[in-house]
């Protein structure tokens, strides 16, 4: 087994890398930064800049060439399937951001591409790694809230529109918005803590002839375990950001919240307030170090997420958050998409495939539940 573990970076974007990366990769053992690569070069200099090390890559080619152990995929969602399944047949280890991919086809794809090659494949769903969330996770564990009920979740906000006009992530060969990109967290978040999803229920619209994908979508999906879920994920909240979690237990209620800013580049806890049958509420928040620079050595989200995938890799273990969970994600995120074009509660594993474009030009003509379009 190898004592340090190379690593290439793909996708070195100001919204991605360089802020969930940068901050926290010297805290990292085990690793070295080998190679850089992002279609806009000047990206993946500012990245190479803020981590002080690694070279940056002409092209994907020359990545591939840099004698690399594995990679961290964080490119757009619609080319996630090709570059993960590349570095796979090339023997590399991958951790791929979240969304995984685009459909279960293209992550059925990658997660057979991992088992052929006998290699990790990870996602990104970094919010498992989050103190708050795994305090949670073992209040659920623990019983601490008695039989789980349901779990809300409440992520929305309101974008600029020249903001969107310019993200990867509005554009129609993602074939997802919002409910895709916030919503593959809050998915993976309740199939942790409720277990695995069988029914799905979901309305998804596009509010503005500028946009071509959802902007604003919800779902009530059932679990293995009977529990609930409810997922509302919105663009076109006015106000400030909301992210918020209620775990509600027979006898007690987890509120889990963080607003007024976007958590994934924030280094602050999540507010966590337990409500108890006697009406009761205490604070648990599991507030910060004073110095941030050991709050992010020691309970860094990114931190933890990136030396698991590490260690991982070298060990051959597998991740806390395999392929197969970004794959499930996508299967219930597809199967709302297919429920709010059919008019029909869908049950899982998902049998249908879809034309997604199509799916989205009926959804922007405002036709919904007219029969099965397959």
């Amino acid at each position: 087994m190898a004592d340090t573990l190379k690593v290439g970076i793909i996708g070195c974007g100001p919204g991605g890398a360089q802020v969930m990366y940068a901050p926290v990769w010297r805290h990292l053992q085990d690793v070295e930064l080998t190679a850089l690569w992002d279609p806009e070069p000047d990206n993946a200099r500012e990245l190479q800049r803020m981590i002080g090390d690694g070279r940056v890559a002409p092209t994907l080619d020359d990545l591939w060439d840099a004698g690399l152990d594995a990679v961290i995929v964080a490119s757009p969602v619609w080319v996630h399937a090709e570059q993960t399944i590349a570095a796979l047949e090339r023997g590399l280890h991958v951790l791929c951001e979240k969304p995984m991919a685009r459909s279960v086809q293209e992550c059925r794809a990658m997660v057979d591409a991992a088992t052929r090659a006998d290699r990790v494949l990870m996602a990104g769903f970094m919010k498992r790694f989050d103190k708050s969330f795994l305090k949670a996770t073992d209040m659920v564990r623990a019983g601490e809230l008695g039989e789980m009920i349901e779990v809300r979740c409440d992520w929305s906000f309101q974008r600029p529109r020249a903001a969107l006009l310019r993200s990867s992530r509005e554009q129609p060969q993602t074939w997802g918005g919002v409910f895709q990109d916030h919503g593959s967290h809050t998915i993976d978040l309740c199939r942790w803590w409720l277990g695995g999803i069988t029914h799905v229920s979901g309305e998804i619209q596009i509010t503005t002839s500028e946009k071509e994908i959802e902007d604003h979508g919800s779902a009530l999906m059932r679990h293995k375990s009977g529990a609930s879920s409810v997922h509302l994920i919105s663009r076109v909240r006015h106000g400030p950001v909301v992210e918020r979690y209620s775990l509600i237990g027979s006898t007690g209620t987890l509120e889990i919240d963080f607003s007024e800013e976007f958590s994934y580049k924030s280094a602050d806890p999540f507010r966590m307030i337990h409500h108890t049958d006697d009406r009761r509420s205490q604070d648990i928040t599991l507030w910060n170090h004073r110095n941030l620079d050991v709050e992010l050595a020691e309970n860094g989200r990114y931190t933890i997420e990136l030396q698991h995938f590490i260690d991982c890799a070298l060990s051959g273990a597998e991740p806390r958050t395999p392929g197969i969970s970004g794959l499930k994600a996508i299967e219930a995120i597809n199967a709302a998409f297919y429920s709010s074009w059919t008019g029909r509660k869908v049950t899982l594993p998902l049998q249908n495939e879809f034309d997604f474009r199509q799916l989205f030009a009926d959804t922007r003509a405002g036709l919904h539940g007219q029969g099965d379009p397959t």
